[in-house]
């Protein structure tokens, strides 16, 4: 009767670590919890959504923006903080806009996961500065 055993060992497995987390052990128990099993999940998936509108809030382009590129000077030195999904954090760039001269600046930047690989020094981004504020960069990510 090996089968049964397993599935007794997984069922009190179960239990046990529901029991620890405060939820509920028995069946009805369970079935009483679906309402607030519900609510979490409408929480977490209200979470989500506000995250991802964060994450599209944070890449909407500068309008009016001066265009040029920017050299990494000093990598990406994560803050810990996180922007819908996405990481920020401090680079060290060297700013060189069309027809102007060229100034570094320390950006607190959104960097979407995919790119992190591109944060190392001497790597080159195209960017978008608000004409009325230098200190505001956005990087043109590429696609």
């Amino acid at each position: 009767m090996g089968v049964f055993d397993d599935w007794r060992k997984l069922r009190d497995s179960s239990n046990e670590s529901a029991g620890l987390a405060g939820r509920p052990t028995t069946t009805w128990g369970r079935i009483k919890n679906i309402p607030d099993d519900l609510a979490a999940a409408g929480e977490a998936a209200q979470f989500a959504a506000e995250q991802q509108a964060q994450t599209a809030a944070a890449t909407v382009p500068i309008p009016g923006g001066l265009t040029g590129t920017a050299l990494l000077r000093g990598g990406f030195r994560a803050t810990g903080e996180m922007v819908g999904f996405e990481p920020v954090g401090d680079v060290d760039l060297e700013i060189r806009l069309d027809g102007r001269e060229s100034y570094e600046q320390i950006v607190r930047l959104v960097v979407p996961h995919r790119h992190l690989v591109r944060m190392v020094n001497g790597h080159e981004f195209n960017v978008l500065v608000d004409p009325n504020d230098r200190a505001a960069v956005q990087i043109a990510w590429p696609d």
